[in-house]
């Protein structure tokens, strides 16, 4: 009788490093030095548009007593607009838009009854929205349903 032959595991397979992303391309001339380079993709500069969902707005409003006081609230933006320091005073690379979707409006309004919430979000519903807004110191848009579907 012939012993049957030792069946061995295979060796392990060496460790691969992680792949290195290449480096990005040099900049051409024809670029602008504050472009922003990401992947080898240009981005001209342009404004930043913030997108607070319900609970960042809360907060951002006063109202949520859960959380600390955020450092960026709506007070504090309005005063900034107000000296030429936010929003559309400034040149479009350095400016900073609030943008509020028709869902987050939705929600705001059901909040309105709500006790912790119902001063600052009436008052914002009521007074805000045309002090920050086109009407007002313009650094603050609300999306219809239609434009914010994706959001």
């Amino acid at each position: 009788l012939v012993p049957a032959p030792e069946i061995l595991p295979p060796p392990p397979k060496p460790r691969q490093q992680p792949a290195v992303p290449p480096p990005p391309p040099p900049i051409s001339s024809t670029s602008s030095s504050t472009d922003l380079h990401v992947e080898g993709q240009r981005y001209p500069p342009g404004p930043l548009l913030i997108f607070p969902d319900t609970s960042a707005l809360i907060s951002m409003l006063g109202a949520n007593i859960d959380l600390p006081r955020p450092p960026l609230t709506m007070d504090l933006l309005q005063q900034l607009a107000a000296q030429g320091r936010f929003g559309r005073s400034l040149p479009p690379p350095d400016q900073t838009f609030i943008v509020i979707a028709d869902s987050v409006m939705k929600q705001l309004d059901g909040l309105k009854s709500v006790p912790e919430t119902r001063v600052a979000v009436r008052k914002f519903l009521s007074e805000g929205l045309d002090a920050l807004g086109p009407a007002g110191l313009d650094f603050l848009t609300v999306l219809g349903a239609h434009e914010g579907e994706g959001l």
